[in-house]
């Protein structure tokens, strides 16, 4: 004779029924119309997921499905929601955090008098998939002890990026200005925040802040962008050296995201 537990994940004689190869997350219509029911365990099985759910209440056309874990040393991953409380109040806390860092004695340029590449991270497709959701880009380095003329950008969904050449296409979301600064280190940042309903291709780019020594640069004015969410979205660091491809070297790229 089957055992409660049994029964309750879809046992033989068991009422309840469960789903180990689903490839998507459980929501709301996934309720008793479809067999489920309290204590009903749901398995996305899709590569890159690998998440565990169980029925809280199946309620037609309103179930709700409580995420257990997943399976992270496979791959697996928790869903884009899954927040914590912050402190003992109401409000909530989604996950954030690194999804790309790259630190290094020193890049520097391919050339000089154009934009070459020096750092270069591709956002995977979807992950633009809600408005709220975005990265921030962080790069710091230095530039060369004379009085040449030295320029940083950050440059969103260029059609190519390689690091060492010259940026193909793009538009600009954040800049040092052309500096003469001898010496000295140099820091620049902005953020990408999907706005609109899912699917629109719709991005703002706001440009966070650029220092280079003691001065701050101005800000460049936020960007209305429209890469293929859908898509790869490509995000580069360039440098601009006037004279010599050494002036300009950068030790941290780094790009955040943000729930």
């Amino acid at each position: 004779m089957p055992s409660t537990l049994d029964q309750l994940v879809g046992g033989a004689t068991g009422p309840i029924f469960r789903n180990t190869t689903a490839t998507t997350d459980p929501g709301p219509t996934n309720d008793q119309t479809q067999g489920y029911g309290l204590g009903s365990i749901w398995i996305n099985a899709a590569a890159g997921a690998l998440r565990k759910w169980m029925c809280r209440s199946a309620a037609t056309g309103a179930a709700s499905w409580i995420y257990v874990g997943a399976d992270y040393t496979n791959g697996g991953n928790g869903p884009a929601n899954e927040s914590t409380g912050f402190g003992s109040g109401t409000a909530q806390i989604v996950a954030e955090g690194n999804i790309f860092r790259s630190v290094s004695a020193g890049v520097t340029c391919g050339g000089s008098g154009n934009d070459f590449v020096i750092g270069v991270y591709t956002i995977p497709g979807n992950s633009f998939d809600i408005a709220g959701r975005g990265v921030t880009i962080t790069a710091q380095g230095s530039f060369g002890g004379n009085t040449n003329s030295k320029r940083v950008k950050i440059i969103f969904n260029p059609v190519a990026a390689v690091i060492g050449q010259v940026i193909n296409g793009g538009t600009l979301v954040a800049d040092t200005g052309s500096v003469l600064t001898n010496g000295s280190g140099w820091s620049i940042q902005a953020n990408i925040f999907k706005y609109g309903v899912n699917g629109s291709n719709t991005q703002i780019g706001l440009h966070q802040q650029s220092q280079v020594g003691p001065a701050v640069s101005p800000l460049v004015a936020p960007t209305l962008l429209t890469a293929t969410e859908s898509g790869a979205i490509i995000v580069a660091v360039t440098g601009n050296p006037g004279t010599l491809p050494g002036d300009i070297s950068m030790n941290l790229m780094e790009v955040n995201a943000v729930n």
